[in-house]
């Protein structure tokens, strides 16, 4: 067992991230819509939101300290951080090009 960090305890249990996520996808889609990498970090966000809704939440212990599983920690670690990765390399992409950029900006 793993003792996680308070910031995924109050993710997880405010469903702050989920809202978030569903937040950002939102937001994301009209800028990733129409590129090559829009279906991959779509799919990433995606496994990350079905990930979440499966997690289960954290347990108090008889001294009121909460766990969570280690695979479920490293499995959900895992999950961001493949979708992070595809994300941070498009949009550094898109800097790149800032004419890309400005035309996505004006169809959004």
């Amino acid at each position: 067992l793993l003792s996680p960090p308070l910031s995924l305890l109050v993710l997880q249990s405010d469903y702050l991230l989920t809202s978030n996520l569903a937040a950002f996808r939102l937001i994301s889609e009209d800028i990733i819509s129409g590129s090559n990498e829009s279906l991959f970090i779509s799919k990433n966000l995606e496994d990350l939101e079905k990930f979440l809704q499966t997690l289960p939440m954290p347990t108090p212990t008889s001294q009121g300290e909460v766990y969570v599983q280690a695979e479920d920690f490293d499995e959900f670690s895992g999950k961001l951080k493949v979708f992070l990765e595809a994300l941070d390399e498009f949009l550094m992409r898109l800097l790149e090009c800032p004419e890309t950029f400005k035309a996505l900006c004006r169809k959004s």
